[in-house]
């Protein structure tokens, strides 16, 4: 299955605006065909990816939408965030 991640989230954002919604978006990095929650490795690519994300947003002029930011749900769980190779003691 395919999923254009941008179009839906563009279209969802748009939905809760005409309802006066705010939206809480977070992520979660699921495991996908080709695994590219892997390509983060440092605080700077996690970065990367939230401006990109919102930059996107505001093109579209729904910035205001945004309520928070939860930049990585389940910090720093390992299915949620597998990229951090650091982990506490009490959660190897």
């Amino acid at each position: 299955m395919y999923v254009s991640v941008r179009k839906n989230l563009i279209e969802f954002l748009r939905v809760c605006a005409a309802r006066k919604f705010k939206v809480a978006p977070s992520s979660w990095f699921c495991k996908d065909s080709g695994d590219l929650r892997r390509l983060i490795r440092t605080p700077e690519d996690m970065a990367r990816i939230w401006n990109v994300t919102f930059e996107i947003i505001r093109a579209e002029g729904l910035l205001h939408m945004l309520l928070f930011v939860d930049l990585c749900n389940e910090w720093p769980g390992i299915s949620c965030a597998p990229f951090f190779v650091n982990q506490p003691p009490e959660l190897i």
